[in-house]
């Protein structure tokens, strides 16, 4: 499934937790499982509903819109359920990583942009300044 970029909204609760999930590490699922079985504080082993309240918590949304969200980022394929030795849960798939990966590297590219137009503005009134003192006019 292909989400364009600039069709997405990003104040929607679903970014808000797709990007969550990505710095959380709740993007491990089973097949991908990284990690020691015994380490329990670690996202993957949160079953469905500490997930939930976790993402709630953190963002501060309410609990319902982010299972709404999180039924919205299932049925778009960027998130999917599993089960595991600890019970139910789910995950941010390959496709939720690198669009979680994409909407965060084009925000740091617009706000290197942002700060590059900036600086480039005060550099271009300063140069203005000077060449008008330069003249004699100030």
């Amino acid at each position: 499934m292909r989400i364009l970029l600039f069709d997405r909204n990003d104040k929607a609760d679903w970014v808000k937790i797709l990007e969550e999930m990505y710095d959380y590490n709740m993007a491990i699922g089973p097949e991908y499982q990284l990690i020691q079985d015994d380490d329990l504080e670690n996202p993957i082993f949160l079953d469905h509903w500490v997930k939930l309240s976790t993402l709630s918590e953190r963002l501060g949304l309410n609990i319902d819109n982010v299972e709404d969200s999180i039924d919205f980022l299932k049925s778009s394929g960027l998130v999917k359920e599993y089960e595991n030795e600890h019970g139910s849960s789910f995950g941010l798939n390959e496709e939720g990583i690198r669009l979680a990966h994409q909407i965060k590297t084009e925000r740091q590219r617009r706000n290197t942009n942002i700060i590059l137009l900036a600086l480039t503005a005060v550099l271009t009134v300063l140069t203005v300044v000077l060449v008008i003192a330069e003249l004699g006019y100030i």
